[in-house]
Parts: C-alpha cells; structure tokens; sequence
C-alpha cells in the first residue's frame, strides 16, 4: 500500500541528507534546493544536512515528525565493509516506517539489490544526472521506490526469464508500441519532453501525445505515476529472483 503523504502543491520535500564529506554534502543539498527542475513550486525541497548518522539521531529523536525521506550518501564507501553495513542497519531501524534512499560514488548491483529487497527506497549511483536524482526522490516522497535500471539488467540476468511475467508487467499489458515504450525509457531517465523531442528527432508536441498514450495504457495519473508503475512491476520480479538465488 502507498504511504499517503503531503499535498506537492503546497508542502515542501523535507529530506535530511546525511555525508560525513563537507563539502560534497552542501554542494549536494545546494543542487537539489536550486537545480531548475526543482525551482518549481511543486517540487521544492528543504535540506537539513548532518555530517554523521550519530549526528542525526541526536538531533531528531522523532525523525518521521521532522522529515519526509532520510538520504544517505556512503561516497565511495563499498557497501560490503562492516562498517557501512552497520551504518545502513542502524539507520534503517532508526527510522522504521520513514523512507530511506541511499547514494554511492559505486554501483554495486548485488548489494544494492540486497538492500532493496530489505526496505531501502532508493539506490541513486553518483553517475545519475541531477533531474534523474531530483526525480528518484520526488518518486520515493510519493511512495515509491527508485531502482537505476543498471539493477534491473542485473536483476534480469540473476533469474530466468519467465513467461508468467507477461501478466504481472503493466508494460506488456498495456501493449505499448516502440515508440511509446522507447519514450517511457527516456521519462524514467528523468528527461523533459524538450530533450526527448531532440533526442527522437520529433517535435514536443508528438512528445506529449506519446506520454498521453502512455499514461492512458498504464493507468496513470501523471508520468511520474507511469514511472512509479514500470519500477514498482519489477519488485516482485525482484523478490522472486531472491528467493531463487538466496544470499550466501
């Protein structure tokens, strides 16, 4: 079930940003407050940032009153050191029913996906653009969850493929064409309809019948509801591919 939360139109994102590195940090929470895309009303965001875990729960001993998502930015830290497992663990019972999204400098597929089949709402690589990541956000803020697509290829290359699937995925249900299909692929990147037009060669006008098509099939409110569909559809296959291949 989908968490309710703030009306966008009048409320900001309120996200706590965790980064032990300075600098990195409040270059981080400058873009996500001043970024064009995020200059909007609608998708405004107040950054509170903290330098360590420790920090944070010492100045919000109820963080789900404070904030509406929590980032954790673990650098170039590998998520199979002790010690950010550790991290990653405390905070995520730290916060209990309160949205986590993690940031890393690596992909690393089989971790992230480790960590997404356990709670995490979100893996955003640092090689993601600034409107993918602005985007990711706002979509776990809507009850969502954002997966790269690097970890859905490496999702779909850990199980077999299966038949059954066809019934599951809103996308072959909804039987969108080629174009559309290859439309959605550019909205889930976080493109707008100007640079999906320049990108396909077509005006923003065909753009925007195209994501109206898209919408309609899939049932969507709105394209950041049609992105939600596409990644929530992937977690039971997920699930399923975790089942087949149990951590060790």
């Amino acid at each position: 079930m989908v968490k309710a939360r703030p009306n966008h139109k009048t409320s900001q994102l309120r996200l706590a940003l965790i980064d032990p590195r300075t600098l990195v940090r409040n270059a981080v929470a400058c873009l996500l407050q001043t970024w064009p895309p995020a200059s909007v009303p609608a998708s405004t965001f107040a950054v509170l940032p903290f330098c360590t875990i420790a920090e944070f729960g010492t100045r919000h001993h109820n963080p789900a009153k404070d904030f509406d998502l929590v980032a954790f930015n673990v650098g170039a830290s590998t998520l199979a050191d002790d010690r950010s497992a550790r991290e990653v663990n405390a905070l995520q019972q730290m916060l209990s029913s309160l949205p986590l999204v993690l940031m890393a400098d690596c992909l690393e597929p089989k971790l992230a996906l480790d960590l997404l089949r356990n709670g995490l709402k979100g893996y955003i690589p640092a090689t993601a653009s600034p409107m993918v990541a602005i985007e990711a956000l706002r979509l776990v803020w809507a009850g969502g969850t954002f997966i790269p697509p690097e970890l859905l290829q490496h999702a779909a290359s850990e199980s077999p493929h299966d038949s059954s699937d066809a019934h599951s995925d809103p996308i072959l249900a909804a039987q969108l064409t080629g174009r559309e299909g290859t439309v959605l692929a550019l909205l889930r990147q976080g493109k707008p309809n100007k640079m999906i037009a320049a990108e396909l060669r077509i005006t923003e006008n065909t753009v925007k019948v195209h994501v109206r098509l898209i919408m309609k099939k899939l049932g969507a409110n709105n394209r950041t509801h049609a992105c939600y569909l596409v990644q929530r559809a992937a977690e039971p296959r997920l699930n399923g591919a975790n089942a087949t291949h149990p951590s060790p």
